[in-house]
C-alpha cells in the first residue's frame, strides 16, 4: 500500500502537466509584481535613483496587493477570469504564504535600506490599496464605489514610483525630464489598465463595476487605448528607444481586441511580458 502511494507521488512529480500547472500558478502570482517592478526601474534608471531598494519595495508592495485582491471573492471574476478564480480557490494556502512573505518584505525593507521614513508611506498606502479590494470590516470595495476604477491604480502606482525615486535619490526633480517621464509612466499604466478593463467588460457590466469601458463604451475605449499608445511612443522620444518601443508594442493587444481575439490569459501575459522585455532592452543599451 505504501509502495503504491510512493509510486503515485513519483508519477505525479514526473507528469509534465503537473509541472505546467505549478508554473502557471507561480506566473499568476508573480508576473504582475515583476511587471510593475520593471516599470518602476525603467523610471528610476532615467532619474538616476538607487535601483535595488526601489525594486524591493515595488515588488513586495505589488505582490501584497495582488495576493490580497485574489484572496477576496470577486463575483465578476467568475465571468472575467474563471481560470484565475479556479487556480486561486485551489491554492488558498499558497496565497496566504505569499501574503505573509510580501508583508515581511515590506516591514523589513525600510530597515534593510536605512529609510525608516518609508513607514510613513507604507502603512497608509497599504491600507488604501487593500481597501481598493475590500474596505476593512465592511462589505464594500473602493473599486465598486469610485466613479471610474480604471483611473485609481495608474495614479497610485505612478505616485508610489515617483516617491520611491525621490526617497532614494535625495533630490527634488521637477524639471522637464521629470515631467516627461511622469507623463510616460502614467500613460503606460492607463493604457495597461484600460486594456485589462476592456477584457473584463462583460463581467464588469453585469456586476455594475464602473470602468471607462462600461461608462464610455467598448469601441470608444479601444480608440482611447490607441491614442494612449501613440502618446506613450511620442513621450518616449526624448527619453530613449525602449520607451518608444513600449508604446508601439501596446498596439498589438489593442489590435487583437479590435479583431475579436479574446483569450484573456494570453493577452495579459503578453502585456506583462512586454514591459519586462522593454526593461531588459533598456538595460542592454
Amino acid at each position: 500500500m505504501m509502495q503504491t502511494k510512493v509510486n503515485k507521488i513519483e508519477s505525479q512529480s514526473l507528469d509534465p502537466s503537473v509541472f505546467l500547472h505549478l508554473l502557471q500558478v507561480q506566473i499568476h502570482h508573480f508576473l504582475p509584481s515583476i511587471t510593475v517592478t520593471c516599470l518602476g526601474l525603467l523610471v528610476a534608471q532615467k532619474l538616476e535613483s538607487n535601483l535595488l531598494p526601489i525594486a524591493w519595495h515595488l515588488f513586495f508592495s505589488t505582490l501584497l496587493i495582488y495576493v490580497f485582491d485574489r484572496s477576496v471573492p470577486c463575483p465578476e471574476d467568475g465571468i472575467n477570469n474563471p481560470e484565475r478564480k479556479s487556480l486561486i480557490e485551489r491554492h488558498k494556502k499558497l496565497n496566504k504564504t505569499y501574503f505573509f512573505l510580501a508583508s515581511i518584505g515590506l516591514i523589513i525593507g525600510p530597515i534593510i535600506f536605512a529609510k525608516v521614513i518609508l513607514y510613513i508611506f507604507i502603512f497608509p498606502g497599504a491600507v488604501l490599496c487593500l481597501a481598493y479590494t475590500k474596505i476593512p470590516f465592511t462589505k464594500y470595495r473602493i473599486k465598486s464605489l469610485i466613479p471610474l476604477k480604471t483611473l485609481l491604480p495608474p495614479f497610485v502606482i505612478t505616485a508610489a514610483i515617483i516617491c520611491l525615486c525621490w526617497l532614494f535619490n535625495n533630490q527634488l526633480f521637477f524639471n522637464t525630464k521629470w515631467f516627461i517621464i511622469n507623463a510616460w509612466l502614467l500613460s503606460v499604466l492607463l493604457a495597461n489598465v484600460l486594456l485589462s478593463d476592456l477584457m473584463d467588460v462583460e463581467g464588469d457590466q453585469q456586476f455594475k463595476i464602473r470602468t471607462i469601458p462600461t461608462q464610455l463604451g467598448y469601441r470608444k475605449s479601444l480608440y482611447l487605448t490607441i491614442i494612449l499608445s501613440i502618446i506613450v511612443s511620442i513621450l518616449g522620444f526624448p527619453i530613449g528607444l525602449p520607451y518608444i518601443i513600449a508604446g508601439l508594442l501596446l498596439f498589438i493587444p489593442t489590435i487583437l481586441l479590435c479583431i475579436g481575439y479574446n483569450n484573456r490569459q494570453h493577452l495579459v501575459w503578453f502585456i506583462d511580458s512586454l514591459f519586462i522585455f522593454v526593461f531588459i532592452f533598456a538595460c542592454l543599451q
